[in-house]
């Protein structure tokens, strides 16, 4: 916190503000920030001064630096010397990041993204390079090491590309390590390296300068992916789709510059048949299998075949080559499953071959594109979507492309196979002629699909939250009944409120800084911000529905499961530590679930559903047992009675834990709804 000095005390601020901003230019940002810490004066001097900020970004961190939305140089700076874990852990409560150390200790998929943020931020290592400058002994040098990789990891996650040239410098290696944290209990040892991050943020500028950072500081011999071999395989065999999946996508990436491609491919010290594939040598590929009986089916060191990499890197002619040796090779849904990371990047000749010699790969490649609408949208796909679009003309790839449609929550293309089918085939370039031809054709495996698959899409879209999609089924005549909601297991499964588990991808750390704009916004408006969440658009939708006498109560246990989705997301106990935005959101889940309520046409208060548990409680007996008081209020102010008993004989106020003395007091002391109860009063049942 800055000291309220007198400014006198400082003479510097005697001097004009251009030639004080003209002196903090040659400060550095991590002493910058040293000063603002000086005074208030200081502070604001250079708080204001971005120019500052931007300079110390462009020689420290990056050259490009993506600001979010309504963030400024400063705003940047401080978030990559804090870091995620840190910038959201000094906004919310102890406890939920005490709850996200111990989830990222017991899975091993996000351990690595958990520990870049929490341990290895820019600020870390400044502070690192200032202790060792002081106090540097040759032991800590392969800790060191160490460090630094993680530190790369963090700049390549996040797109420092100043950054991690510097620490390239410092010796960082590229191809990453493998390591045991201290708090998982794992047989094998977790892989880190800074593709792994840069391709799990499909930042294309980033693998393609990791690449480059190789080059420079590895001209002989750049490793960019731990080499595995015999000795090594035993201890990272878990990982193996990993590194297949950073593989793949940075063949996507780079496959067209060469003085990329080739180091990247001569340090993967790939087999001498798999070398002959990827170089086009089809004498050398006879000559092996002939002479050294050597095998198209080979897999290297990361189980990936001749094949594999062809279809990669698109050497359509050993690809055809391949598919028509006859010989016994891995294709159809193990071939895809293998490239899954890559196969919305297969280019058009290369996929012209699949289509004909592989159609399960090929239907494997159109589940990929109908789950990302940049697909449809980048012009360099335009002869691909010819051919996809013309398939859709059969029955399981129509399926198939609804079921991708609905995973990915893609609401435009949902809509377009479902309800638009001419606006989905505008992309279809041939004649007016074809294209009507062409409609007619789709549109009767569409009535098929609905026919014989739209209640498992009716279900894939409760999964997802796709509440229109659930709609515009009914409209093409898919009825869900009861028996089909009873199989809902995963209803809603797929939404997400706005939470403190944003530190997993930049992604949903983008997501949390706009949820908390909405909150800490002076035209803050709570109705707002509900209909902007995923939960009442889903439940909007489904109280949209036609109303035919079969659906009433299915559309009303929908909006009660939702209901109780909502209360056990983590919004049931506060967040923030800011009690202004800790209002806001308590604010806003009560208005949600107000919202919820009213959607809900025949939504009886006092109702024992076994959407709540097992407990066949009502929604008054979750809320005192998750010590919500603003919940608890709100269904009391609804009608709520505290005398019901669930299943096991227990009252609303027995399910109070000692802590939540709030809650226990508005259950003993509340008077807007009569106590006690009618003797006589038997609430409804949902069986």
């Amino acid at each position: 916190m800055a000291f309220h000095l007198n400014s006198s005390y400082f003479p510097l601020f005697n001097l004009p503000d251009e030639l004080i901003y003209c002196i903090f230019g040659f400060v550095h940002g991590c002493d910058l920030a040293r000063l603002c810490r000086v005074c208030s004066r200081l502070n604001h001097f250079i708080a204001q001064d971005q120019l500052v900020w931007k300079e110390a970004i462009n020689s420290e961190l990056s050259g490009k630096p993506l600001l979010l939305s309504h963030e400024n140089y400063k705003d940047f700076y401080k978030r990559a010397y804090l870091g995620l874990y840190r910038s959201v852990a000094d906004m919310v409560k102890q406890r939920l990041m005490q709850k996200l150390d111990r989830e990222a200790e017991t899975d091993a998929d996000c351990c690595a993204r958990y520990i870049i943020e929490k341990k290895y931020s820019y600020g870390h290592y400044l502070k690192e390079q200032g202790t060792q400058r002081n106090n540097r002994s040759k032991a800590e040098d392969s800790n060191q090491q160490a460090h630094l990789c993680f530190y790369l990891c963090t700049a390549a996650k996040h797109s420092y590309e100043v950054w991690a040239d510097k620490l390239c410098q410092q010796g960082a290696k590229l191809c990453g390590i493998t390591f045991m944290p201290e708090a998982l209990d794992l047989l094998e040892d977790l892989f880190i390296c800074p593709l792994y991050f840069a391709t799990r943020e499909n930042n294309v500028a980033m693998v393609k300068k990791i690449i480059e950072l190789g080059i420079v500081y590895q001209p002989q011999n750049p490793q960019y992916i731990l080499h595995v071999d015999d000795a090594t395989s035993s201890k990272v065999s878990s990982i193996y789709s990993t590194i297949q999946a950073i593989i793949c996508k940075v063949l996507i990436c780079i496959r067209h510059d060469p003085h990329l491609l080739q180091p990247f491919l001569n340090s993967l010290k790939l087999p001498p048949i798999h070398q002959a594939a990827i170089y086009g040598n089809i004498d050398e590929l006879n000559r092996l299998i002939k002479e050294e009986h050597a095998d198209l089916d080979m897999m290297d060191n990361y189980n990936m075949t001749p094949l594999m990499y062809s279809i990669l890197i698109s050497r359509e002619h050993i690809v055809r080559y391949i598919y028509r040796s006859q010989m016994d090779i891995l294709i159809g849904y193990p071939l895809a499953d293998s490239i899954s990371a890559a196969l919305g990047g297969i280019e058009y000749k290369v996929l012209q071959i699949i289509r004909q010699h592989d159609y399960e790969c090929y239907e494997a490649v159109i589940f990929e594109a109908f789950g990302d609408e940049r697909f449809f949208t980048n012009s360099s796909n335009r002869e691909v979507l010819q051919f996809i679009l013309a398939d859709l003309t059969n029955q399981e790839t129509f399926y198939a492309a609804c079921q991708s449609a609905i995973s990915s929550r893609n609401g435009r293309l949902i809509h377009q196979l479902i309800s638009d089918l001419p606006t989905l085939l505008q992309l279809y370039a041939n004649s007016s002629d074809d294209v009507q031809g062409l409609l007619q054709q789709i549109t009767f495996a569409r009535k098929k699909v609905i026919t014989e698959h739209g209640k498992e899409l009716v279900l894939d879209a409760a999964q997802f939250g796709q509440g229109n999609c659930i709609r515009e089924l009914v409209v093409q005549g898919v009825q869900p009944n009861m028996h089909c909601v009873r199989e809902m297991l995963y209803l809603g499964i797929g939404i997400e409120l706005p939470s403190h588990f944003a530190i997993a991808s930049n992604t949903k750390y983008k997501q949390f800084h706009q949820f908390l704009l909405q909150l800490s916004g002076q035209d803050f408006d709570t109705n707002a911000v509900v209909k902007t969440l995923q939960f009442y658009t889903f439940a909007k939708a489904i109280a949209d529905l036609p109303t035919y006498q079969t659906m009433k109560e299915t559309i009303n246990r929908i909006i009660t499961e939702i209901m109780c989705r909502t209360m056990h997301s983590d919004w049931y106990q506060p967040m923030f530590i800011d009690n202004r935005l800790q209002k806001r959101v308590d604010e806003i889940s009560c208005t949600l679930l107000q919202n919820l309520m009213s959607l809900n046409k025949k939504y009886d208060i006092n109702a024992r559903d076994r959407s709540y548990g097992l407990r066949k409680e009502t929604a008054l007996h979750v809320a005192s047992r998750l010590g919500n008081p603003a919940w608890v209020q709100l269904f009391l102010q609804a009608g709520a009675d505290r005398q019901i008993e669930d299943r096991f004989l227990e009252k609303p106020i027995n399910c109070v834990r000692k802590s939540a003395k709030e809650c226990k007091y508005l259950l003993q002391n509340y008077h807007s709804c009569s106590l006690p109860s009618k003797p006589k009063y038997s609430p409804p049942v949902y069986d």
